[in-house]
């Protein structure tokens, strides 16, 4: 890659204008790719080590929500609280998510789980 030279103002104390010079070393830069999950994606088209990191992030969201979703019933929380779940669905909406939820749903109660479907008809 190519080194890069930058010319920056910065002002000094007195007001006055200093020119610094920046080198930029690029020469252990490296490209990444990463796989991400789209509205066309399944979970075939990942390997196991991504499907556990979906998972995970998906059982973080949908148990984020059921603790929102509890406190609601338990009045500590307005139930306007709920609008947040209900306009953030969207990464629910995933073919991936649809074909992960039935595993999903065995580890919440059938109220929350209940509950989420409909938002998902919604």
């Amino acid at each position: 890659m190519n080194d890069k030279k930058e010319t920056v103002a910065r002002p000094e104390k007195t007001g006055a204008v200093k020119t610094t010079k920046v080198q930029w070393d690029d020469s252990q830069m490296s490209t990444s790719y990463a796989n991400v999950v789209n509205a066309v994606s399944s979970r075939e088209e990942f390997t196991l080590e991504e499907t556990l990191h979906i998972d995970m992030v998906y059982m973080g969201l949908l148990r984020t929500w059921e603790s929102l979703y509890r406190a609601v019933q338990l009045g500590v929380l307005d139930e306007e609280m709920l609008t947040i779940i209900d306009s953030n669905v969207g990464p629910f909406r995933f073919a991936y998510f649809q074909e992960s939820w039935s595993d999903f749903r065995t580890t919440f109660t059938e109220d929350f789980a209940t509950f989420f479907e409909n938002l998902m008809v919604g």
